[in-house]
């Protein structure tokens, strides 16, 4: 509904925030004025006026809004630099996985950068390099997955370090990094028994689709059915899953 009707959205807020006489919507709103706003500016695709309300915010929550107007920007240089790394393993994993999938996707601000097509050799490489120096600096803890630096940055890479997160966290998550190491694609069942929330759910089997390539079908299409809610990542994750065959 929002999608539908962005400028009368936005129109809506803009009433709010002046009814609440809050005089600058960045730097003085409230959390719930500011939260609102930005809830509205992802789920109509306003990623440019999202990134942009956290120019002069530090805080956590800022921090974290950057990150997912950037990803969905497709600006994954910066994205990594902004990725946030909490103590928890679960949420760590669930970054890895945001950074994996969207690394699968064309990358419009390194293309932009580098002016070249996305499926170039020459892109691909100075793309791979460009993160990989973020990743060296950034990801301290990542393993040593073999190969040159830049191998690094690859989707397949991600995946492996959210597993090696999932697997320092629960039964769930421990259920989950085996799912993602084995061999045969997950059944429906072996899913089904992994607990996660919804959209991390869609993350998950968003994930699984490329990592099995040959069952992306299935898992883009119960990854969708999860994918419901206008919150992040699910622009991120509508791009991913409506990809053509």
């Amino acid at each position: 509904m929002l999608q539908d009707r962005a400028s009368d959205a936005i129109h809506e807020v803009t009433n709010f925030e002046r009814r609440a006489d809050v005089r600058d919507r960045y730097e003085f709103a409230t959390p719930l004025e500011a939260a609102v706003r930005r809830h509205v500016q992802y789920a109509v695709g306003d990623f440019s006026n999202l990134l942009a309300s956290t120019d002069r915010e530090q805080s956590p929550d800022g921090n974290l809004t950057r990150f997912q107007a950037l990803i969905e920007l497709g600006r994954l240089d910066e994205a990594l630099r902004a990725m946030p790394m909490p103590t928890n393993p679960h949420q760590r994993a669930i970054y890895c996985l945001t950074m994996s999938i969207a690394a699968e996707l064309p990358s419009e601000g390194m293309k932009s950068h580098y002016a070249l097509k996305p499926n170039t050799p020459s892109f691909v490489d100075e793309r791979r390099t460009t993160l990989s120096l973020q990743a060296s600096a950034f990801l301290p803890e990542s393993p040593s997955f073999g190969g040159d630096e830049s191998d690094r940055v690859n989707p397949p890479h991600w995946r492996e370090l959210a597993a090696k997160y999932f697997s320092e966290g629960d039964d769930d998550d421990v259920l989950a990094a085996k799912l993602m190491r084995q061999i045969d694609p997950p059944g429906s069942e072996e899913i089904a028994a992994v607990e996660f929330q919804p959209e991390e759910k869609a993350l998950f089997l968003t994930a699984l689709s490329y990592a099995y390539p040959h069952k992306w079908k299935d898992y883009a299409r119960a990854a969708s059915r999860l994918n419901v809610e206008p919150v992040f990542p699910y622009h991120l994750l509508r791009r991913a899953n409506g990809r053509p065959n």
